[in-house]
């Protein structure tokens, strides 16, 4: 016995060749998921590696694995097309498809070492994931790709008896992805090896200007629980402009108003601050100072400002920016006139699909009535009924009274 699933109507333009980025968005949306089934016949190899990124989709794709492995035959290129790694790409990385992983290990095993599919594996934020790595740690990782490891929190044992340990050189890799990794025990071994990280003097190279000393301060100031190592360090804000990165970081909340004016009066800095609802009723105050809307609209607390100064946000915030944010459901209601109907951004909003399409009561209902039947067999069996009888001493005289 199942719940009915719910069942919309007027969903056939769906089908169409050229509503392929709508099915792109709804299979990435987690409340798509419905509509997704209805149309499971035509989707695209696209629209499928997008669906195995969506944690409430394990269902759908344990029963297309087949479609999986046949991603990519049967196209002109298949150099310049999607295959079947891309597909185990995005469920490495889905937090609820640990058992589908489990089950498919062999799969694994043919994309590990020629892929970074180590990376998604270790983008899984699901703490069951930690077996699956170490499965492949000594078999099959080369050195480089253990840099991909040391983000992830419900690693960080791995990290200390592999990588960050006393017989290992410090390596700069390791630690740009070590400064993102948001736990309290990663920081102690930030903090470790931060005279080596300070000491390190970047090897010339012509063929990229890429900075990683930068780039790990960039994370460090993202980093939540790194705010004795950013308060110590806070000359590195204006010298990597890291004013993003300290402005979103939740627990800097103390630092950034040590610098309010001056965010106040950098317009870069201060866009962003726009975002952030930890700062809205300095926003607010100075929204005068607003010239990009985008940012606002992300604002969980912004929805009365950006009501009353709806006529400011040009089309492409309306359509892609603003249509798309959950908590913005009132107005997108309000003014779905300003939305443009071949956009997707609706379809990306877990809380639009009611605004994307009707549900089919009619149909509902008929499903619904074989619930109801086989719910009231179930329920009122004669012999469930006599064993409730029997355990709570209820007697047929009694029943009688009650009638």
């Amino acid at each position: 016995m199942s719940l009915q699933r719910p069942i919309f109507k007027n969903i056939s333009y769906l089908t169409k060749r050229n509503r392929h980025e709508y099915l792109n968005a709804l299979c990435l949306n987690p409340n798509g998921i419905f509509i997704i089934e209805q149309v499971l016949d035509f989707i695209s190899d696209e629209n499928l590696v997008d669906l195995c990124a969506n944690p409430y989709a394990i269902h759908i794709i344990e029963k297309n694995m087949d479609s999986i492995d046949d991603i990519g035959k049967g196209t002109w290129n298949e150099f310049y097309y999607l295959k079947p790694v891309d597909a185990w790409k995005q469920l490495c990385k889905n937090r609820n498809a640990i058992n589908l992983i489990n089950k498919n290990l062999d799969k694994i095993d043919e994309f590990i070492e020629n892929s970074n599919i180590l990376e998604y594996l270790a983008d899984n934020e699901n703490p069951k994931i930690d077996p699956i790595i170490e499965r492949y740690l000594d078999k099959y990782i080369e050195k480089e790709k253990l840099k991909y490891l040391c983000s992830n929190p419900n690693l960080i044992n791995l990290i200390k008896l592999k990588i960050f340990n006393n017989e290992n050189e410090f390596n700069i890799n390791y630690f740009e992805y070590l400064c993102k990794n948001p736990s309290p025990d990663a920081i102690d071994i930030i903090k470790d090896n931060l005279e080596n990280f300070k000491s390190y003097k970047k090897p010339f190279s012509m063929f990229t200007d890429k900075c990683p000393i930068e780039s790990c301060w960039s994370k460090i100031f993202s980093n939540p629980y790194a705010i004795d190592i950013i308060r110590s360090n806070i000359e590195m804000l204006k010298i990597y402009d890291l004013w993003q990165n300290l402005i979103m970081n939740k627990n800097a909340i103390d630092i950034v108003y040590d610098y309010i004016d001056e965010i106040i009066n950098n317009p870069k800095a201060f866009m962003i601050l726009t975002a952030n609802a930890d700062y809205f009723d300095i926003v607010k105050l100075h929204h005068d100072k607003i010239n990009n809307w985008h940012h606002l609209c992300i604002n969980t607390r912004a929805k009365d400002l950006i009501d009353e100064k709806i006529e400011l946000l040009d089309e492409y915030t309306i359509n892609n920016i603003f249509s798309n944010q959950p908590h913005l459901i009132d107005l997108i209601e309000k003014y779905f006139d300003k939305i443009h109907p071949s956009n997707d951004g609706l379809y990306h909003n877990p809380a639009a699909i009611h605004l994307i399409s009707r549900f089919d009561y009619e149909k509902m209902k008929i499903n619904m009535q074989k619930f109801n039947d086989e719910l009231c067999r179930t329920v009122f069996h004669p012999n469930r009924v006599e064993r409730i009888m029997e355990k709570y001493e209820i007697f047929h005289t009694d029943l009688d009274k009650i009638m």
